[in-house]
């Protein structure tokens, strides 16, 4: 009897007879037919088995039949999808773990980065506020320097000889460059303050910067057609004066050529280039 084989069946196989068992018993109590997987270790390794309880009537009678189907091909390969999706599984999951430890690396990274900035920006201020405040302390002894030679200048102007005159001259020409120092360092201190941009032409501006520098009288400047653009006009016109001053200092011996002109705009930009014919950087 199929059945009570099956129920006694002892060991580690018995769950596998047993569902067996209890598909016979639905199949032969009317219910629907039903199937169970079981392995089988043979001589050439091991196989998976597929039993199928299909029931029938005859004479009366309900009767069960059980046929077994070899499913070891099938059933090795959802194994091995089995094995591959739990190891993508873990793979997925170590990742992830990996990618918590970063962020949180990160995050704790950039909390440092920004109490750092905050500490830098602060002492930025700090520094633009004592390079505005040492400036300004700054102009009046340099002031009162120029007072006193100019006062040298004109009630003792016949009593110096040449050398003493070459003195003054000296000192004149230092208080001018302390001055234009400290001018500078006012600069600075503005530069890093946030300030105001507004739509300006540069064209204006051009001409500012340059009339403003000796050029020699064989000088060709040119300004091309140029574009409103956002900007702090103070700076603007600063950085023109800067770049033509070294124009003018490090001219070549052939007549100076100097122009502004728009290389390209795009994408909220304007690319401005400033040309000149001077005596240019070395390879080195």
């Amino acid at each position: 009897n199929y059945l009570a084989l099956c129920e006694a069946t002892q060991g580690e196989d018995r769950p596998y007879a047993l569902s067996i068992a209890a598909n016979i018993r639905a199949v032969l109590g009317g219910q629907q037919d039903g199937e169970s997987e079981y392995p089988c270790l043979q001589l050439d390794g091991l196989h998976y088995y597929l039993a199928r309880v299909s029931g029938f009537v005859q004479d009366g009678l309900q009767h069960a039949v059980v046929a077994h189907e070899d499913i070891t091909q099938r059933k090795l390969a959802e194994l091995e999808v089995l094995a591959l999706n739990r190891s993508l599984e873990q793979r997925v999951q170590e990742r992830s773990r990996e990618l918590e430890k970063r962020n949180a690396e990160l995050g704790r990274i950039g909390v440092v980065l920004e109490q750092r900035n905050e500490a830098l920006i602060e002492s930025n201020l700090q520094l633009a506020r004592f390079a505005h405040v040492a400036s300004h302390d700054l102009q009046e002894p340099l002031r009162i320097v120029g007072t006193y030679v100019d006062m040298l200048r004109h009630r003792y102007d016949q009593a110096l000889d040449s050398r003493g005159q070459g003195y003054l001259n000296h000192i004149t020409d230092q208080v001018t460059r302390a001055r234009q120092m400290v001018k500078g360092v006012l600069t600075f201190s503005g530069v890093s303050q946030p300030l105001y941009a507004e739509p300006t032409l540069l064209e204006p501006l051009w001409q500012d910067a340059v009339q403003f520098l000796d050029w020699p009288p064989d000088t060709q400047l040119a300004c091309g057609e140029l574009p409103a653009v956002q900007i702090n006009p103070a700076q603007m016109r600063q950085l023109l004066g800067n770049l033509l001053g070294n124009s003018l200092k490090f001219r070549s011996q052939k007549p100076l050529e100097v122009s502004l002109s728009l290389a390209g705009q795009g994408d909220g930009f304007a690319e401005l280039v400033l040309r000149d014919n001077g005596i240019g950087i070395g390879p080195d």
